[in-house]
């Protein structure tokens, strides 16, 4: 009886071990970006940038550095993945943001490539942008917007 309760367990726990390591492997890569605290505006990601460095990886999640103008390059390829926003205070301490509807708005990702006549093709980078700042913020944007400004 005990050599049949060892081997079950043994195998419960393989499963378990299998079904935990596919939802790992599977799940969509995590994104970290890390502003200072107090920016509001435009966030803008340039991807595969052979001039810049690459994203840090800590523990699995992208870590993206945005500078005080809100654009980054990074030699790094885009990768679909969940977004975080932190802001980073002069101690070193970060927040997060809140929640996507609140401060993070119009996530957007274009990327395109130019065919000319003459058998040419133009491949443009991939960039990643969003809007940080409160939804009242993010309305006046979206009116500028509207207007063509």
């Amino acid at each position: 009886m005990k050599i049949f309760l060892a081997i079950y367990t043994l195998i419960v726990v393989t499963f378990l071990g299998i079904f935990v390591g596919c939802i790992v492997l599977l799940s969509p890569e995590h994104h970290k970006y890390i502003v200072k605290t107090g920016y509001t505006g435009w966030v803008e990601v340039t991807f595969e940038q052979a001039d810049s460095p690459p994203l840090e990886k800590e523990h699995g999640t992208y870590v993206y550095h945005i500078p005080a103008s809100g654009k980054l390059k990074t030699s790094s390829p885009m990768i679909e993945g969940n977004l975080r926003v932190f802001y980073l205070d002069s101690d070193g301490n970060l927040t997060e943001t809140g929640r996507n509807e609140e401060t993070i708005h119009a996530v957007g990702t274009r990327s395109h490539s130019t065919s000319y006549s003459d058998g040419r093709r133009e491949d443009f980078p991939t960039v990643v942008s969003f809007f940080l700042g409160s939804k009242e913020q993010w309305e006046v944007e979206a009116e500028k917007l509207k207007q063509g400004i």
